[in-house]
């Protein structure tokens, strides 16, 4: 899975990247790389910090969830001190979604407990599909087809009932 690196640009599909300051963070979300309406989404976060200052555990961190500009969601990063060294093999933040549509995640960090970082503010763009426009298009098509084959039977089954029943000529007279 590769993951694209973005500088100042808000953006995050399967997996996305923000920087601020000198904090990065690779977003990935699961499943499939975006949230399903109805469904929980789980959002991993890779941080990557040049100067190595950064640890999760001494950051006054939130995420925040906003739709159409409107906050939704603000709850701190899931993780336990077990958690901290595999930082993007375990999620950080889930939900489930009410509803389709354009979402902001912001991750917002700044240093606690004598932490030497630059506090931070990094924002994704989320899209939420809704499950049931998937299964439409899926059965739509399913019934296209059918609905084809259904017609072609039927054609087939015509054309052998008129060539049966056509009057045959008695050669014998």
């Amino acid at each position: 899975m590769s993951s694209v690196f973005l500088n100042a640009v808000r953006r995050a599909q399967a997996h996305g990247a923000e920087a601020d300051a000198k904090i990065e963070a690779t977003m990935r979300i699961d499943p499939e790389g975006h949230p399903v309406v109805g469904k929980e989404a789980n959002f991993y976060f890779t941080f990557q910090d040049p100067a190595g200052s950064f640890e999760i555990k001494r950051c006054d961190c939130v995420i925040i969830l906003l739709k159409d500009e409107q906050e939704i969601d603000r709850q701190p990063p899931k993780y336990t001190d077990t958690a901290f060294s595999a930082l993007g093999t375990q999620p950080l933040y889930s939900k489930v979604f009410d509803a389709a549509g354009d979402y902001e995640l912001q991750f917002v960090g700044s240093p606690k407990d004598g932490a030497i970082f630059e506090p931070f503010e990094l924002h994704y763009d989320v899209e939420v599909t809704s499950q049931y426009i998937d299964h439409i298009l899926i059965f739509g098509g399913v019934l296209v087809v059918a609905i084809i084959l259904l017609a072609r039977n039927y054609l087939q089954n015509r054309r052998q009932k008129k060539g049966a029943t056509a009057p045959t000529e008695n050669i014998n007279q």
